[in-house]
């Protein structure tokens, strides 16, 4: 059994590579933003590690203030 493919008109001719280029293009955009949806994803991740990392950093710094005000205080009385 053979497999047989009758002509195409003109038309289609003109028009398929067309789509077939603009097909193409298209997955190559799909592909970068891909890709840069998963670069953000981790940037975003590292963000969020560094934003706990920065609130624990000024719940001691407040932590310490604390500290300095009342030991200061209780040396001046």
């Amino acid at each position: 059994m053979e497999w047989f493919d009758p002509p195409m008109c003109k038309r289609s001719q003109k028009i398929i590579p067309g789509l077939l280029k603009k097909l193409n293009a298209y997955e190559e955009k799909i592909h970068s933003l891909e890709m840069k949806a998963q670069a953000l994803e981790t940037n975003c991740f590292k963000a969020e590690k560094m934003q706990t990392k920065c609130s624990k950093c000024i719940r001691l710094v407040c932590f310490m203030c604390v500290v300095i005000v009342i030991v200061s205080v209780y040396l001046k009385a």
